[in-house]
């Protein structure tokens, strides 16, 4: 690697490390949330919930009209960076109040199609938090495009999550009902708002007056994007409304226990995705494919190698882990959360093509795989649903985000050989097998079942150090992170590290 590609590495790296920070404590936050909610909620009036939120997240992305992406593509692209936030605000803050009025109008109607009676209070409290997302999302998107990284995790893997669990917590234990446990996201959504206009001002960053030219080419930009959003609104939710059409708030309840238990497979990919955007932006801007092909290598040996022992103990410990996190009602959900997580495998392990085709300029590109895979969910779980249940969605689901990411891979391969079967991941895969004949022992015994855990975990890190999987860019990557903390004898930890480089 020359030094331009160790730079941007050790950027990646040491952003993915802050991000990933913050994602573990907005993970486990998140995980609390939805256990404590879950419990106290139950699958049915839980599966309301998540209802209710389904509907909210559509009408956020709905507003945002694919700008928050394009905000820190602009941003990063090119040296000028102001100018872009407030025609983006411009658009998309008016459409979020109608967006809001209209859930509110119509939250009656959408209660009546879903058969909730309890999904109308929901949906009219969840029309408050409309207008605070957005405008949350689009400072988010201005801190990604600088490169900032402390900020979006002190607002959105912090002050939120944090924010969301303290609040409807306490609200639910107050009432047992879904529409308070709505009632601390939508206060959730205000007070983080807040926060990130402060966090804006203290940064010494100004609004400017709008620019009518500069704000038909963000959303020229971002049409093809806005599609993209809520198709990949679709792959994430269409699963919620089509099990409570054809089945019951119960199987809406499994489904979204078991579901987000697949983001600890997508959080190495987000963290290191959240600056990846802003960086493959600005090679692709120079024609640096060789850097861009190398940035991309070296995410995806790092995505495999951490998400592949995950992904076994979800496969092959379904079943504790549900029981241990929501309880015996939702141990039904096991096979399911098998079907998902090998789904979110193959979508992680593809890389973040994604937020390459938006990046290269490809939105269409990207906006025809997030549909295609959105179709081939919906039309499967319409099928599936009806003929094996619950189980149908997470077919479908897994069919779907895989041919949308093989899809994303092939586009992007226009600029570089991308081609993560090329890359070097027989260490990791060979570290796994001992780990896998762990998990395969048979127990009865939920303490001993996490015992095997945490021993195939184990088992895992010795054997892939074994292997010595280290290179020279995970070397620099580290040894840059450890030269900005004030720790002493950094050296000496660097030195112990280059005995594990290939």
């Amino acid at each position: 690697m020359n030094d331009s590609e160790l730079e941007n590495t050790s950027k990646l790296f040491n952003s993915g490390l802050g991000i990933a920070i913050g994602a573990v404590i907005a993970g486990v936050a998140s995980l609390l949330t939805r256990v404590v909610l879950g419990r106290l909620l139950q699958p049915e009036k839980y599966g309301v919930l998540n209802e209710g939120l389904a509907f909210m997240n559509f009408f956020i992305i709905f507003s945002l009209l694919g700008l928050g992406n394009t905000l820190a593509r602009f941003i990063s692209h090119g040296e000028e960076k102001d100018g872009y936030t407030s025609p983006v605000l411009a658009v998309s803050l008016p459409l979020s109040f109608l967006s809001g009025a209209l859930l509110f109008l119509s939250s009656g109607l959408f209660a009546s199609w879903m058969g909730s009676p309890e999904l109308e209070t929901v949906l009219k409290l969840f029309s408050f938090s409309i207008p605070a997302s957005v405008a949350v999302a689009v400072f988010i998107s201005d801190f990604r495009g600088r490169e900032k990284t402390l900020e979006k995790v002190a607002l959105e893997d912090l002050l939120l999550p944090l924010s969301i669990l303290i609040l409807s917590a306490i609200f639910t234990l107050y009432r047992t009902a879904p529409s308070y446990a709505a009632a601390g996201y939508v206060f959730s959504a205000w007070i983080v708002l807040v926060s990130a206009i402060v966090l804006y001002r203290m940064k010494g960053l100004r609004f400017v007056k709008p620019s009518t030219d500069r704000a038909k080419k963000l959303v020229r930009f971002s049409t093809p994007l806005w599609f993209s959003d809520l198709a990949r609104f679709g792959i994430i939710w269409a699963n919620i409304f089509i099990l409570g059409f054809f089945l019951t708030s119960n199987e809406t309840g499994l489904y979204n226990a078991a579901y987000p238990l697949t983001y600890t497979t997508a959080m190495v990919l987000s963290s290191l995705g959240y600056l990846y955007l802003p960086l493959i932006s600005s090679l692709h801007s120079k024609g640096r494919f060789e850097e861009m092909k190398s940035l991309y290598n070296t995410v995806v040996r790092w995505v495999v190698t951490l998400i592949l022992p995950v992904t076994l103990v979800f496969i092959l410990k379904s079943e504790p882990i549900l029981h241990i996190l929501y309880g015996p009602s939702y141990v039904a959900a096991s096979t399911l959360l098998t079907i998902l997580i090998l789904g979110r495998f193959v979508q992680t392990a593809i890389g973040p093509v994604g937020r390459m085709l938006i990046a290269f300029g490809e939105t269409r590109k990207e906006a025809l795989s997030q549909i295609t895979g959105l179709a081939v969910i919906v039309l499967g779980s319409i099928v599936l649903v009806q003929e094996v249940g619950l189980l149908g969605a997470g077919i479908a689901y897994a069919a779907g985000v895989s041919i949308a990411n093989i899809m994303r891979l092939n586009y992007s391969r226009r600029y570089a050989s991308f081609n993560p079967l090329k890359i070097d991941l027989k260490k990791p895969v060979i570290a796994a097998i001992p780990a896998t004949f762990i998990l395969l022992i048979p127990t009865t015994s939920l303490i001993i079942d996490l015992a095997f855990i945490a021993g195939s975990g184990l088992i895992y890190a010795t054997a892939l150090l074994a292997l010595k999987p280290l290179k020279h860019e995970d070397i620099h990557s580290i040894e840059q992170m450890l030269g900005r903390t004030p720790l002493s004898g950094t050296d000496k930890i660097v030195d112990n590290l280059r005995r594990f480089e290939e």
